[in-house]
């Protein structure tokens, strides 16, 4: 009862917005943690490890809704809840939890990062994209498609956060690698089939791009300036088209 209260509690704070919304995410955590009351590792393992992924996600949701150091600890907490749920989850055994846990491990992660800055958070960053990349072992274009594509734009964001604080050739490489990443999600976020994802990444792509061509020079800049340019035109022509279709002109 706890668990499903928990749940549903979540799913209303993430649509509700400002003081609602972190109140029902406040809620939906104390309702996971009531159902360990219950859900104990020890007799009840697959139903813990599913309830510390939800509080795990909760926690994350929440954190990302408030500034500074409680919105840390939310984060930070989030992120033990994940890794205790991949206690249980195993690649083998629970693989597309296993995958999952990882890629929203690699979200809060991320997120936490972004904010600590400085070597704890470049740690962090090199923890999310990692944690992205295992996803990826199970998630794979052929067979969830969807999945990959959107792990494949959370990977670059950390890439190229983790890419942005790092000079010289390791950092480049890192860009490159954020770049090739989004550029990998675009094979399946299309403008015709998936147009928000498609502008959501290419946004995110022009980032990465424009983060090299301040390091580039000569050739590559130009060669970078070029492709920065196509996907702005891109985003331009795509905004004024969702423009006039809200406006109706």
């Amino acid at each position: 009862m706890q668990h499903t209260l928990g749940a549903a509690l979540r799913t209303m704070g993430t649509r509700a917005e400002g003081d609602e919304g972190k109140r029902l995410l406040s809620e939906a955590v104390q309702a996971f943690r009531s159902a360990f009351e219950v859900y104990t590792r020890e007799q009840l393992p697959q139903d813990w490890a599913t309830t510390q992924s939800n509080l795990g996600g909760a926690l994350s949701d929440l954190g990302t809704r408030i500034e500074g150091k409680h919105g840390n600890e939310h984060l930070a907490e989030a992120v033990r809840a994940l890794r205790s749920a991949l206690e249980v989850y195993t690649r083998e055994g629970n693989p597309q939890d296993w995958a999952a846990v990882h890629n929203n491990l690699g979200t809060t992660l991320r997120s936490l990062g972004t904010r600590v800055g400085g070597e704890d958070g470049k740690r962090l960053l090199a923890e999310s994209a990692q944690a992205f990349r295992r996803a990826l072992e199970i998630c794979t274009r052929e067979q969830t498609p969807w999945d990959w594509a959107a792990i494949q734009n959370n990977l670059g964001n950390a890439l190229s956060h983790l890419g942005k604080d790092i000079a010289g050739e390791d950092g480049n490489r890192l860009l490159a690698e954020a770049v090739q990443a989004f550029r990998s999600a675009l094979e399946v976020y299309t403008r015709d089939q998936a147009p928000r994802q498609w502008a959501i990444t290419c946004h995110n792509l022009g980032g990465a791009l424009l983060s090299q061509l301040d390091r580039a020079s000569g050739g590559d800049a130009a060669r970078l300036a070029e492709e920065l340019d196509r996907i702005m035109q891109a985003l331009m022509a795509y905004e004024s088209a969702q423009s006039k279709k809200t406006t109706g002109k």
